[in-house]
């Protein structure tokens, strides 16, 4: 089993299929007596297939919810550390605990320990040896090490990485508590480490520091009611843009920070699609329009047929004006 960068949405589909459908795929596979065929079969009858694949599963939807939420067009910086801690964690605890959902429904459907050469797994004779079993667990185990080596270093702390963290941090209302004062002061002092990088001098720094300290106890006093997340704490920060300026700077930074390329990504595919070989006399101008509405118009669920229909009828020439040439 490999870690690869993407793809990990087709993957959970393909993964999914196969052990919802292993019965039907080993049946079809028995009728065709082709050496390739049988040779696939062998592959894929025995108990070190059946243990990955069901492994896999539980790790690959995990991995599909941290996919969806990453290429999420609204998605903010305050969640992507969290995401992928909750991911991390499950993955660890898929491995350790053997809990997942398919794999464990797989566990009860089989031997738990090596008795004899075959057993019975949903209606066909499965394969089965110590051998087997130790390779499928050493497989699981370098998948989930070398998987979670992946997404620690494509999502690394360090850096601005870190700032940023430290950001979210000070505008967390769980850490505006007496529990975790010395973690919160700890961010404080760091983002305003961040900013003295940026040739602000010692006043403003402790300046900044104290805006800080002093935002959290308004926070936690006068508005904890309408405070439960950090995009909430950092609206209220643009709310006091001119009590609390460098506060005020931080939150819009934390808020308006390019997470992912994908909205980039979107718009190149979508741009394929409108612009094909069939449609290559396209304007700049039609283009533009045409990608802006794709992108950033309402549903097509939402559009008037009707009274696009009655504009185009009472056209005297019997033709609609439009924007595009």
């Amino acid at each position: 089993m490999q870690v690869f960068h993407t793809r990990w949405l087709s993957f959970d589909g393909s993964v999914s299929a196969i052990c919802d459908n292993y019965s039907s795929l080993l049946s079809i596979l028995s009728e065709d007596k082709g050496a390739k065929v049988q040779g696939i079969l062998k592959s894929v009858s025995n108990y070190k297939f059946l243990h990955c694949s069901f492994f896999m599963s539980d790790i690959l939807k995990d991995l599909s919810i941290l996919c969806k939420a990453y290429q999420s067009s609204t998605i903010e910086y305050t969640v992507v550390h969290p995401l992928l801690s909750v991911t991390v964690d499950k993955i660890n605890g898929h491995f350790e605990n053997e809990d997942g959902f398919m794999f464990t429904k797989f566990l009860d459907d089989v031997p738990s320990d090596f008795n004899c050469e075959k057993f019975h797994f949903k209606g066909h004779d499965i394969r089965d040896s110590g051998k087997y079993r130790d390779e499928a667990k050493s497989a699981c185990r370098n998948f989930v090490s070398n998987l979670l080596e992946n997404l620690n270093r494509r999502f690394s702390f360090e850096g601005d990485s870190e700032v940023l963290s430290s950001m979210c941090n000070i505008f967390n209302p769980i850490l505006n508590s007496n529990d975790c004062k010395d973690k919160f002061l700890k961010s404080a002092k760091q983002v305003v480490q961040h900013y003295s990088d940026c040739n602000l001098n010692d006043f403003e720094n402790e300046e900044m520091l104290d805006q800080i300290v002093t935002f959290s106890h308004v926070v936690k006093s006068s508005c904890s009611h309408c405070s439960n997340s950090i995009n909430d704490v950092c609206q209220v920060a643009l709310k006091h843009k001119e009590v609390y300026p460098y506060v005020f700077k931080a939150a819009e930074k934390l808020l308006t920070v390019p997470v992912s390329s994908v909205e980039c990504e979107r718009g190149f595919s979508r741009q394929n699609i409108i612009k094909t070989k069939l449609r290559n006399r396209l304007s700049t101008d039609s283009l533009f329009h045409l990608m802006m509405i794709s992108l950033e118009g309402p549903s097509s669920d939402l559009f008037d047929f009707n009274r696009a229909f009655k504009r185009w009828a009472d056209k005297k020439n019997r033709r609609i004006c439009t924007v595009f040439k």
